[in-house]
């Protein structure tokens, strides 16, 4: 996946979080915005890895 795709995604979870914060559901959300900030850091990471 692009890094844009990634971005993209994120704005939509932002989005999503303070949307559902007013009806106290921004858990879902946000723990997929954590996922995706994981996933992202983990791949980045492996792939600075790989290069050196």
């Amino acid at each position: 996946m692009k890094t844009s795709y990634h971005v993209a995604i994120m704005v939509i979870l932002i989005v999503l979080s303070i949307a559902l914060y007013n009806r106290g559901l921004a858990a879902a959300p946000l723990i997929l915005l954590s996922v995706q900030l994981f996933y992202l850091f983990f791949s980045g990471w492996r792939t600075l890895k790989n290069k050196s």
